[in-house]
């Protein structure tokens, strides 16, 4: 069960274009959401955190998903592939 804080808030960046969201505090592998953003490493490890538990709900899917992307460099973001965290 995610707790939320407070009324929905809004991202505006600089061309004015704003996007609804909601911050919650909650365990990401247990919240139905359309993405998550993994924090991670440069070469997708799962090496602690977040991102371990990550990797242990996803299993060798997101290890095989990430081993075909390109390394992260410092404030990089990547899009891979749809996983069940399930």
């Amino acid at each position: 069960m995610a707790t939320y804080c407070g009324a929905s808030c809004y991202y505006e960046d600089k061309d004015k274009v704003s996007m609804p969201f909601r911050i919650a505090y909650a365990d990401i592998t247990q919240i139905n959401a359309d993405a998550i953003v993994n924090p991670t490493d440069q070469y997708y490890s799962g090496g602690g955190g977040v991102d371990r538990q990550i990797h242990e709900i996803c299993g060798y899917k997101l290890y095989e998903a990430t081993d075909r992307l390109p390394r992260l460099h410092l404030g990089e973001a990547i899009l891979s592939n749809a996983l069940s965290a399930s």
